[in-house]
């Protein structure tokens, strides 16, 4: 790896909790940072579309009987995108932040994992013969991480996309934590993402 470049993967994931069972859904956020003495730094983060059409990241009830989160994050991720638990398995360091869904009652827990790019796109190749990959996941992409000179397509744009639960919200989290963006281009992109929602349902 030369000194100037360096490259970052995060998986995020997210798990529920409901009332009288605890279930957990994971979803998971990869990304991958390239960044160059002097130069900008570009980000790659992986998202999928789900069989509803709604974007989010790779998640998953933890079944009967799964005492640990982690285990049940790890057999999601297994499914979902073909992860090789032998290199990249999630671990209780892993948990990034904790969300509270009150009129649903869920507890959704946050995780993050940091793999070099090449392994990104190992794992992000490996998701397309996964054993729910055409079933439960439709399909892979990138959320764009910058703004056209327009100011609206790019992140703002991508962010009026209907998501998963609050995946919206821990994608915004991942960004500003791991710094994918600088406050600045960060705050203007949800500024600008406000103003097309508001546009859009003026039009309804």
């Amino acid at each position: 790896m030369f000194v100037c470049i360096w490259f970052l993967c995060i998986f995020l994931v997210t798990i529920y909790r409901t009332a009288a069972t605890t279930w957990f859904l994971r979803r998971l956020l990869i990304t991958a940072r390239i960044g160059v003495i002097n130069c900008c730094c570009h980000s790659i983060v992986k998202m999928q579309m789900r069989f509803d059409g709604l974007l989010g990241f790779p998640g998953g009830l933890i079944d009967q009987g799964e005492e640990e989160v982690v285990s049940g994050l790890n057999r999601e991720l297994e499914e979902e995108i073909g992860l090789d638990l032998t290199r990249f398995c999630i671990k209780d360091e892993n948990h990034l932040v904790s969300f509270l869904h009150e009129k649903k009652n869920l507890v959704l827990h946050f995780y993050a994992k940091e793999v070099t790019m090449i392994e990104f796109q190992e794992i992000e190749l490996k998701s397309l013969s996964a054993p729910d990959f055409g079933s439960e996941v439709m399909g892979v992409l990138r959320p764009p991480l910058f703004t056209m000179g327009d100011g609206k397509r790019g992140l703002p744009a991508f962010l009026t996309n209907s998501f998963a639960g609050n995946a919206r919200e821990e994608l915004v989290y991942a960004i500003r934590h791991f710094k994918l963006l600088t406050d600045e281009d960060l705050e203007e992109s949800l500024k600008k993402f406000e103003e097309l929602m508001k546009s859009n349902n003026s039009l309804k």
